[in-house]
């Protein structure tokens, strides 16, 4: 039976593996290109890297202290869901939620640092997206298939 600070453990190293691989492609994917200029993956490619800066318009709710406070409510749910003992007690179930926070936490550090979140794939007609955009729908339907 594992104790309640392994399962801490298991979902902070998820949460730091995810905000360490988002930030570090982010970082070199905006020195190794042009801003804003598609680079196509392959000739013809329906995947390009593209790098983006989506901003948010001023806002209470894009406020600072506003966005904390969601994300350490959002956290904290899922803490307790966890520690309730009846739900995400698979590891894999809790290393998904953690992929899924490190999505949201890295695209937060982007907002909190530079007003902006930082995009780079673009895949067809879908629109262009981040490491951390794709770990959070992932990590939640990871969860959602090893819950018991």
């Amino acid at each position: 039976m594992r104790t309640e600070v392994e399962f801490a453990l298991l979902i902070l190293a998820a949460v730091g593996v995810l905000i360490v691989l988002d930030q570090v492609t982010k970082a070199w994917v905006e020195r190794s290109s042009g801003r804003g200029a598609p680079k196509p993956a392959a000739k013809r490619s329906w995947l390009e890297v593209r790098v983006v800066r989506h901003s948010f318009k001023p806002t209470w709710i894009n406020s600072a202290a506003a966005l904390l406070l969601l994300w350490t409510s959002v956290v904290a749910g899922i803490a307790a869901l966890v520690h309730d003992g009846r739900l995400f007690q698979h590891p894999i179930a809790q290393m998904a939620l953690g992929v899924a926070i490190g999505g949201a936490t890295t695209n937060l550090i982007d907002r909190l640092r530079s007003g902006s979140v930082i995009n780079f794939v673009r895949v067809g007609w879908w629109p262009v997206f981040n490491l951390g955009d794709v770990a959070i729908p992932l990590g939640v339907l990871g969860a959602l298939a090893w819950m018991r």
